[in-house]
């Protein structure tokens, strides 16, 4: 059923309304298609809306047009959070959270959650590392392998061919028709370089869906079911031959975005422990595998997240976090503030009469609304313990880059698996999981990173004449960048 319902909101009909060319996650998409996606259409998930909350969402959209279109993309997607979890746990239901709640909390996110506090956050963040940002080899190498993860949802096999070849690679097999536990895929070579690249589904509502599946013991630990029957089935139609050719010379290199992602990584742990020394490059993979699991595969998994993408923190236990932080948030102050701010605005005196009423004043309605819902959060909150200690933890599989919007283009640092354990409420959390945005990401950071070289060479290219004492200052120069380079590449999965 909730498949289903998750279909509803992705229809075509519906895409096509915003007069926007939408086929899949490899192509480019805005705020405005992902809004439209989850907000249109009658079978789209929404709350029962009070008169004053919809009126104080007109005050939002009155004081900043632009704000409300993010609000509401947060919303909706907290919406069908609420519908997974009545799936999983019926006595969690939707109308447990009022919609003042939701309203003011994603209110209050998209506000904090600037471009200036991420960077800060990003500082701050224990055993986080930011030295990658000089690590051209790196950037050049996620760049690469994203264009090929984006090559796997190719609609037939000429598109295919043609993608590879403009990517200088030369197509060896594979099929771009998925079926359960068969994701599409393809083989592909280019030089002494063997890829084989994993698609992912094709609609973020079934990314949503399925990335709740039920875990199995997979290789000494568990995973994900659904990423560790398909890896099965993949490294039995080609460990063979991928064993063939790493003897022949090749090195193996496995990709995929988001379920492919998955699919991709479970394979690779797959080879590994049959003998190959095959690595693996993940685009917004799902948390599917237990943390030692996770952590083993440090040095041979390179997991990428770009930015709020919903999908690297989805889980069980992350939504019911989100429910129970929802659920027991005082809105109460922040729509106070709201509404003082509209009596001082006299252009706002129209929503004052339409506020105002015989019941109360605004405020005497929101405290009665507050006090409603505050009497309901104890009983709501004793609901979430039996299935929170009954859902397994599952972690973001290897090494993780996390690409986050800052100041001027975007930051860059290693992170823990620790670091997306809770859902970021932002208007992009569901953009962010597009494989487009995480190839515009990777070519701004390649770039940044590739200036900065060039000034460092030109920078030595000028000093390297001008006697002992230059030459000196130059050779210390050179010294502190190889350091650099070596402990960087100490600390994150071999590029080869």
């Amino acid at each position: 059923m909730l498949r289903r319902l998750f279909r509803r909101c992705w229809r075509p009909e519906i895409l096509r309304q915003t007069q926007r060319p939408v086929r899949r996650f490899g192509l480019r998409s805005d705020l405005t298609i992902a809004a439209a996606a989850l907000l249109g259409g009658a079978g789209a998930v929404r709350c029962d809306e009070t008169e004053i909350s919809r009126l104080l969402r007109k005050a939002v959209e009155h004081s900043r047009p632009g704000m409300i279109a993010e609000i509401e993309t947060g919303r909706a997607v907290l919406e069908q959070v609420n519908e997974v979890l009545y799936s999983h746990f019926g006595h969690l239901k939707l109308s447990s959270i009022d919609p003042m709640a939701v309203f003011f909390n994603v209110l209050e996110q998209t506000k904090l959650r600037t471009e200036a506090w991420k960077q800060q956050r990003a500082l701050k963040l224990v055993g986080a590392m930011t030295d990658l940002e000089g690590d051209v080899v790196l950037f050049r190498d996620l760049l690469r392998y994203a264009k090929l993860a984006d090559v796997a949802y190719a609609t037939d096999e000429e598109a295919l061919r043609k993608q590879l070849e403009a990517l200088r690679w030369r197509f060896v097999t594979g099929s771009c028709d998925a079926r359960p536990q068969r994701p599409a895929h393809f083989l592909a070579i280019q030089g002494k370089k063997v890829v084989l690249g994993v698609a992912g589904t094709h609609t973020i509502a079934d990314c949503l869906t399925d990335c709740l599946c039920d875990s199995s013991p997979f290789q000494n630990g568990f995973a994900h079911r659904g990423a560790a029957e398909a890896s099965t089935w993949l490294c039995a139609e080609y460990g063979e031959s991928l064993k063939y050719l790493e003897e022949k010379g090749y090195e193996v290199v496995l990709v995929g975005h988001s379920l492919g992602a998955a699919v991709a990584a479970a394979c690779c742990v797959q080879l590994r422990a049959s003998g190959l020394a095959a690595r693996c490059v993940c685009y917004a993979p799902p948390a599917t595998v237990d943390q030692r699991s996770a952590r083993e595969a440090a040095n041979y998994i390179t997991s990428v997240v770009h930015d709020d993408d919903v999908i690297p923190r989805m889980s069980i236990l992350s939504l019911l976090e989100l429910y129970k932080v929802v659920l027991s948030y005082n809105w109460l102050p922040a729509a106070k503030t709201l509404v003082a701010k509209i009596r001082g605005d006299p252009s706002s005196a129209w929503l004052l009469e339409m506020g105002d009423s015989a019941f109360g004043t605004l405020e005497t309605q929101l405290e009665v609304a507050w006090k409603e819902q505050a009497s309901h959060v104890v009983e709501e909150l004793k609901k979430l313990e039996t299935p929170r200690q009954q859902a397994q933890a599952l972690s973001i599989p290897g090494f993780i880059v996390h690409l986050y919007r800052c100041p001027g283009g975007y930051g860059v640092m290693k992170a823990l698996d620790t670091n997306f354990l809770s859902i970021e409420l932002s208007s992009s959390m569901v953009t962010d999981h597009f494989l487009s945005g995480y190839i515009s990401a990777l070519e701004t950071l390649t770039k940044a990173v590739e200036a900065t070289h060039h000034s460092k060479l030109e920078w030595l290219r000028s000093r390297g004449g001008d006697g002992a004492e230059q030459v000196h200052e130059v050779a210390k120069k050179v010294e502190e960048l190889v350091l650099k380079a070596r402990s960087t590449l100490q600390a994150r999965p071999d590029t080869s």
